[in-house]
């Protein structure tokens, strides 16, 4: 703020000067001018001139530093009007470039930049809302009906009575998973998490992922290609065995039935990648820019599919290990989610004051 101020204040000043300069250049202009033309002058009609010439300096330089004064209140009035956009909620206000000063656009720039990321954050939460209270009306109202159901219909067979009371635990269950879900998701976001590394076997923490959701890719008829070895990784189970799990779930949900699903792990000297290939419904360069946000669901053909975190916690804990995990995609033609673990590892992301260790009580360990 001091540093704009001496720039505006300097820009005042070079305004006085510039009218004062011009001010002594029409003096020695007339002054040629008379000595050329061999006028005399009497010593009074010199002064008059002089003053003459330095009203003129001094009115040039009050019109520039009017219209410079002029340009700061409007900035000052356009920055006031956004503002109160924001405070109202509209995050589509941006401020217009002054044209004038560089340094000053760079600064709108960055500011207009910070409101639309906010706007889109502002979008995609909205987007959670309305998809979250989707994902909770469905399971109450299957809950709901079932158990009306089975309270008033006095009449239905053992058989009845015990497929209901299934499709309740498993509505039940739904209703806890996505709890968990977004509780896990919360404590990413308040970086309030340290690892509790031990020493955890590829095939053995994936082996027992693909068993827990076996079942699904079994309904609809998908094959398990798998090609992972006994590779050892240093890494918090909880949470390494959640990320196998949502890869591998993503995988189930957008393949398509009968489509196959490729598990393996490449090792080298400088690192071991895990990858996970489906030939499913893939998507577009603009979704695989934004896969690994929060909330985040682009394609029409991806809606329905949960509320947008699951590959959104993978980022988290993959940056939380110091590991990378990358998408390749076509449209159409499926997908391939790849983790890259580094053979040292680095220095984790989001480390904070406040940490609690990942336990396998701390972490829900469910499909998302």
């Amino acid at each position: 703020m001091k540093r704009r101020s001496s720039r505006y204040f300097l820009r005042v000043l070079l305004n006085t000067l510039v009218g004062y300069l011009l001010a002594a250049v029409i003096i020695f202009a007339v002054l040629i001018v008379l000595l050329l033309l061999n006028v005399g002058i009497e010593s009074w009609e010199a002064i008059l001139l002089i003053i003459g010439a330095v009203c003129c300096g001094i009115a040039v330089s009050a019109v520039m530093t009017y219209y410079a004064m002029k340009k700061q209140t409007q900035l000052i009035r356009d920055i006031d009007r956004v503002l109160d956009a924001i405070s109202e909620g509209d995050l589509t206000a941006r401020l217009p470039l002054t044209r004038y000063d560089v340094h000053l656009d760079k600064i709108i720039t960055k500011f207009n930049a910070a409101i639309g990321e906010l706007n889109s954050v502002a979008i995609l939460k909205s987007d959670f809302i309305r998809n979250f209270s989707h994902e909770f009306k469905t399971p109450i109202a299957s809950i709901k009906g079932f158990a009306e159901l089975l309270y008033r219909d006095k009449a239905l067979s053992q058989e009845e009575q015990e497929r209901y009371c299934k499709i309740i635990a498993e509505e039940s269950a739904r209703l806890s998973r996505l709890a968990e879900m977004t509780l896990l998701f919360g404590k990413f976001d308040a970086q309030n998490i340290i690892l509790d590394r031990e020493p955890c076997y590829l095939d053995e923490e994936i082996g027992e992922c693909i068993l827990e959701l076996y079942e699904a890719a079994d309904k609809k008829g998908q094959t398990v290609e798998i090609e992972i070895g006994h590779i050892a990784v240093s890494a918090s189970k909880a949470l390494s065995r959640q990320l196998w799990i949502n890869l591998f779930s993503n995988a189930v949900k957008y393949t398509g039935e009968h489509g196959h699903i490729a598990l393996s792990a490449r090792e080298n000297a400088e690192e071991i990648v895990v990858s996970f290939r489906d030939d499913g419904i893939g998507m577009t360069e603009e979704t695989m820019k934004h896969i690994f946000l929060a909330y985040y669901q682009a394609d029409a053909s991806r809606h329905g599919h949960g509320i947008g975190l699951g590959l959104a916690i993978c980022k988290r804990i993959a940056d939380l290990h110091g590991w990378k995990i990358e998408v390749s995609s076509e449209f159409g033609k499926g997908s391939t989610f790849s983790v890259h673990i580094p053979r040292t590892v680095p220095e984790a992301e989001g480390s904070a004051s406040e940490t609690e260790k990942v336990s396998h009580e701390s972490v829900g360990l469910h499909t998302l």
